[in-house]
């Protein structure tokens, strides 16, 4: 019995040195390792950048409701149709708010029609809100709570 064994240790043996020789195939379980992480990797990063850029033309896209604000400090409808003939048209999806508020100088919040001040004058502030759904690469779970929207605010004194 002994022998027995000492024959099959031996074939083990001899079996795990010629594996442990051959390397055939490392180079495959090496990659098959790898790229699921790099896919990850460049799909974050594309996201990234997606939304990114989609934050950029909005931003642009506000600035430009922003300016028109300026020259037409009461038309709250001109702004948000300028965010939205800033925006290329290829752009879907985003939704512009314009809203009003008053304040003192020192910040305090006063009615927009009956608000007065102790000092200083009433300032009428509008503002502009865009909003477009992110960009999802990778997946549409929300284990991460990652943001489902991209929002770009400006506010700009009218008066």
């Amino acid at each position: 019995m002994l022998a027995s064994c000492r024959v099959a240790l031996g074939a083990v043996r001899r079996l795990v040195a010629r594996l442990r020789a051959d390397e055939a195939g490392a180079s495959f379980i090496e990659a098959a390792l790898a790229l699921p992480i790099l896919a990850l990797v460049l799909g974050g990063t594309a996201e990234f950048g997606l939304n990114y850029f989609n934050k950029s033309q909005l931003q642009s896209a506000v600035n430009a409701g922003a300016q028109y604000a300026l020259r037409n400090p009461t038309d709250t409808a001109g702004s948000q149709t300028a965010i939205t003939a800033a925006l290329p048209t290829s752009v879907t999806g985003v939704t512009t708010t314009a809203t009003f508020a008053c304040e003192c100088n020192n910040g305090t919040a006063v009615s927009c029609t009956t608000g007065t001040c102790t000092s200083g004058t009433v300032r009428k502030i509008m503002t502009l809100t865009a909003t477009r759904n992110a960009v999802r690469i990778l997946t549409n779970n929300t284990v991460w709570s990652l943001p489902t929207t991209v929002t770009v605010t400006a506010a700009v004194s009218v008066q």
